[in-house]
């Protein structure tokens, strides 16, 4: 993640109805966030309905150590805007994650362990907040950077998007713009090393719904249909 470099980013004006049934959407992508077309956005809920973070405690652990994860988290500590990154609910979001690497014979362990990726899912009332992370290689550095990018990224969102009324999806990107930032600050504050990055914000507007979405690196983002059963990228 380098401050210098263009980022790709991409918004979709229109995929799907609150009827929940699916409709081609109108995808529109630039380099730059200001070349994209503006529309106008539905006030943003602060009622967080559920959040989910992974593998394991996903975001919540970003300390430098050798360990494989933390075995318990204190909830009564805010960490990245939420209390509670465990709080998964499939009506509205929840998260899954997973390794396809082989096991090794003679430890049982998966190979490849620490795996390197994080995700963290926030949704609100009428919105929601998606990021993904992809750590470079696998280890403890990478992994490091990869849970850093989504906390750091998560801890600004969950203040920028709701402080005060958003208006627009220019409004939206601006802070995801901040988010990118703070994220890329986290992991050079604890020394990681090279992770992608993936932010989706899903907002309402005027009976149908707009993602914004930017994307660093080679993880992209999808939209599923359950009606077709298939998936269409976001993130081209």
């Amino acid at each position: 993640m380098n401050k210098e470099r263009l980022f790709t980013w991409q918004k979709i004006a229109s995929f799907f109805q609150s009827s929940s049934t699916f409709h081609p959407y109108h995808l529109y992508s630039n380099e730059d966030y200001l070349q994209l077309p503006v529309e106008a956005i539905s006030p943003l809920s602060k009622n967080t309905v559920a959040c989910e973070s992974g593998p394991d405690v996903g975001l919540v652990d970003i300390a430098r150590h050798q360990k494989k994860g933390i075995l318990k988290v204190n909830n009564s500590i805010k960490v990245a805007g939420q209390y509670n990154w465990q709080m998964a609910n499939e009506q509205f979001a929840c998260g899954l994650s997973t390794s396809l690497y082989d096991h090794n014979p003679f430890t049982g362990e998966v190979n490849g362990e620490p795996i390197a990726d994080c995700f963290a899912i926030c949704a609100q009332e009428n919105n929601a907040i998606l990021s993904i992370a992809d750590g470079v290689n696998w280890g403890y550095k990478p992994r490091l950077a990869a849970r850093c990018a989504v906390h750091g990224a998560m801890a600004s969102l969950n203040q920028q998007l709701f402080e005060r009324k958003l208006n627009t999806t220019k409004d939206v990107f601006e802070r995801i713009s901040v988010a990118i930032d703070a994220a890329q600050q986290l992991i050079l504050d604890n020394e990681g090393s090279l992770t992608t990055l993936t932010i989706s914000i899903v907002c309402p507007s005027n009976r149908r719904w707009i993602v914004c979405s930017a994307i660093i690196g080679d993880s992209n983002a999808y939209v599923y249909s359950r009606k077709e059963k298939s998936a269409s990228e976001l993130t081209q």
